[in-house]
């Protein structure tokens, strides 16, 4: 159970705020009691363990990168690549036998045999080494599931089955 102070907020209980306090509560025990041989070791291991801990806070904890939040724009290791699906066989005597992608800075293209589409003012976040890629397209927001096998291989989630592609 979280003990409340007077602004709502839980008392925090982590353990360098609980050694920090534990600390102090000696320091001035000692002081009120007139121990000064006692009073100056322990303030110098309190300066100490203040100076360290606020350190390590300001250091550690203070610059928190949030990776799974949403980014203008295409990923860059996708920006300038094109890559294909597998050969349709059953469509050797037309036009187009592939599915492409292809991304720019701001959108995302897919063309295939019969159809293509275009996500414009697109953003990415990157979670579980997937790419989320959303745009709109048809005046509808779009995400598309992409994982990055290798340098030159991907798999894309676009309506339900995933599907391997090679750069080219």
């Amino acid at each position: 159970m979280a003990v409340k102070l007077t602004n709502g907020k839980p008392f925090p209980t982590d353990s360098k705020y609980l050694i920090g306090i534990s600390i102090l509560i000696l320091v001035f025990y000692n002081v009120f009691r007139g121990d000064d041989s006692l009073k100056n070791g322990l303030m110098t291991v309190t300066v100490f363990a203040l100076a360290t801990t606020l350190g390590l806070s300001a250091t550690v904890g203070g610059t928190s990168a949030k990776a799974a939040t949403w980014h203008k724009g295409t990923p860059k290791v996708f920006v300038g690549q094109k890559y294909r699906g597998p050969y349709i066989k059953s469509l050797r005597d037309i036009a187009r036998h592939y599915e492409h992608v292809s991304a720019t800075k701001t959108t995302y293209s897919v063309y295939g045999f019969q159809y293509a589409f275009k996500m414009t003012g697109t953003s990415y976040k990157y979670a579980n080494k997937t790419y989320y890629i959303r745009g709109k397209s048809f005046g509808e927001t779009m995400t598309v599931k992409i994982k990055r096998l290798s340098t030159k291989k991907i798999r894309i989630l676009p309506a339900g089955t995933w599907q391997t592609m090679m750069r080219y």
